[in-house]
């Protein structure tokens, strides 16, 4: 598959997308809930705050660069706008 710049911009949009929507999930899930709520009600020592974000920075780039694989894959082939 050749990649243009059409074609980089767009999955740089998603990607882009992908994890400032995961960093607003995360913030908005977790961002005013102190660490000792969070294990007592996720029954679980898990690591909250600071690297949750870089968790869902994470899910955001491997998800956004997954799906902007599936979508350019379906797009038609053509070389008229």
């Amino acid at each position: 598959m050749h990649v243009n710049n059409y074609k980089a911009t767009e999955i740089a949009i998603i990607v882009c997308s992908w994890m400032l929507a995961l960093l607003l999930f995360a913030y908005l899930k977790f961002g005013d809930v102190n660490d000792a709520f969070l294990t007592e009600w996720y029954d679980k020592q898990l690591f909250f705050n600071k690297n949750i974000y870089n968790v869902a920075l994470a899910y955001g780039l491997l998800l956004g660069s997954l799906l902007s694989i599936i979508h350019l894959a379906e797009m038609p082939i053509t070389t008229e706008w």
